[in-house]
C-alpha cells in the first residue's frame, strides 16, 4: 500500500511537471506567435536603417518608415516616435521593436488610409531628448533633440514632406521629449502626443493652441502622473483644450493603453498646421523675413531682427513654407 501510495506521488509530480511544463511551453509559444505575427505584420526590415552626423558631433542611429509605393509628386505627413529610457543604446532596433510607438502609424491599417513616413530616432544611453530641469527658457536645447531636427531637415530636403502634417509622440524619456519639443517649436508639429511624461508649465501659454493628446496611468511609480496633470491644467487655464486620458490603476507603461486607442490615429492624422493657429492671440506685429546672405533667413518683428536665423524656434511659421534649422531656407 505503502509502495503504491509512494508510486502515486512521483507519478502525480511528474504530471505536475509535464502540465506546468506544459503551460509555460504555451505560454512562450503564444508570446514567440505574437511576435512573430506583429513582426509579419510591421517587420524591422519595414524600417531603414540609417545614421544622423550631427553637426555637434553627435550621431544618432534612426529608423525611417517609407510609404508604399512614394511619389514625389505628393506630400506626406510624418510622425516622428520618441523612445523610452529602456530603449536607448546604439543597436538601432529597440527604439522599433520594444514597443508599439513607431510600428502603429506604419502598420498597414493606418498606412492604407494615411500614407506616411514614419521616423524612430534612438537615444544614447546616459542622454536624454530634453534637458529637464529649469525651466526651459533658461536651458538650452539638448543635443539629441538638434540631431532629431538635423533629422527631420534632411528627410525635409530628400522626400516630399508636408510641413503642415509634422506630428510627434513619445513614451516616458520620449513623454518628456515631446513636450519640450512643441514648447520650444509649437509652430513645428501639427499635433502631440506625449505619454507619461511632464513638461514645464511655465510654457503653457506658448503651446495652448498646439493639438495635444496626453496620457498617463494615475498609479505610475516612474513619472509621477502631477506631471501630466499639471500640464494639462496650466494648458487649460492659458485657454487651450488639450485631450487628456489618464488610466485608473496602471502604472508605468501607460503607452500600452495609449496606442490602443481606437480613435488616435484618425485624431492626429485629422491635425494639420494650415488649419490650426498655433501662435496665441497678442497685438497685431509686422512681421517680415529677411534673407540675408551668408546668414540665412531673419526675422524683423515690430522693425527689430531676430538674433536667431532659425526663425521656427520663434514660434511661428509661414503656411506652406518649410524652415529648416542651420541653413534655413523657405520652400513653396
Amino acid at each position: 500500500m505503502l509502495k503504491t501510495f509512494k508510486r502515486n506521488t512521483r507519478k502525480t509530480r511528474v504530471n505536475r511537471f509535464n502540465f506546468m511544463s506544459g503551460v509555460k511551453l504555451a505560454i512562450i509559444i503564444a508570446v514567440a506567435t505574437q511576435t512573430m505575427v506583429i513582426g509579419q505584420t510591421v517587420p524591422l526590415s519595414a524600417f531603414q536603417a540609417r545614421t544622423q552626423a550631427g553637426k555637434s558631433g553627435l550621431s544618432l542611429p534612426y529608423r525611417i518608415f517609407v510609404p508604399k509605393n512614394y511619389d514625389s509628386a505628393k506630400r506626406y505627413p510624418l510622425v516622428l516616435c520618441l523612445h523610452g529610457v529602456g530603449e536607448s543604446g546604439t543597436d538601432n532596433a529597440k527604439q522599433v521593436t520594444a514597443y508599439q510607438l513607431a510600428p502603429l502609424w506604419a502598420a498597414d491599417s493606418n498606412q492604407s488610409k494615411h500614407p506616411s513616413f514614419v521616423v524612430a530616432p534612438q537615444c544614447p544611453v546616459g542622454n536624454s531628448w530634453s534637458n529637464m530641469g529649469a525651466p526651459i527658457a533658461s536651458r538650452s536645447i539638448a543635443n539629441t533633440a538638434q540631431v532629431v531636427l538635423e533629422i527631420l531637415d534632411s528627410l525635409g530636403r530628400e522626400f516630399n514632406l508636408d510641413p503642415d502634417r509634422i506630428y510627434i509622440a513619445g513614451l516616458s524619456l520620449g513623454g518628456y521629449g515631446t513636450w519640450e519639443m512643441i514648447e520650444r517649436f509649437p509652430g513645428r508639429f501639427a499635433a502631440a502626443v506625449p505619454i507619461c511624461g511632464g513638461g514645464d508649465t511655465a510654457s503653457a501659454a506658448r503651446i495652448k493652441n498646439v493639438p495635444i493628446w496626453a496620457f498617463h496611468g494615475d498609479a505610475d511609480p516612474t513619472v509621477p502622473v502631477a506631471n501630466s496633470r499639471n500640464m494639462i491644467a496650466a494648458i487649460r487655464k492659458a485657454g487651450g483644450s488639450p485631450k487628456y486620458t489618464e488610466f485608473p490603476g496602471v502604472g508605468h507603461n501607460s503607452w500600452v493603453n495609449a496606442l490602443k486607442e481606437p480613435s488616435l490615429p484618425e485624431w492626429v492624422f485629422s491635425q494639420a498646421l494650415a488649419t490650426t493657429s498655433v501662435l496665441p492671440p497678442r497685438r497685431a506685429a509686422a512681421i517680415s523675413l529677411i534673407l540675408i546672405q551668408g546668414e540665412g533667413l531673419h526675422v524683423r518683428i515690430d522693425g527689430r531682427r531676430s538674433a536667431d536665423s532659425r526663425a521656427n524656434e520663434l514660434g511661428f511659421r509661414v503656411p506652406g513654407s518649410l524652415f529648416q534649422t542651420g541653413n534655413p531656407i523657405l520652400r513653396e
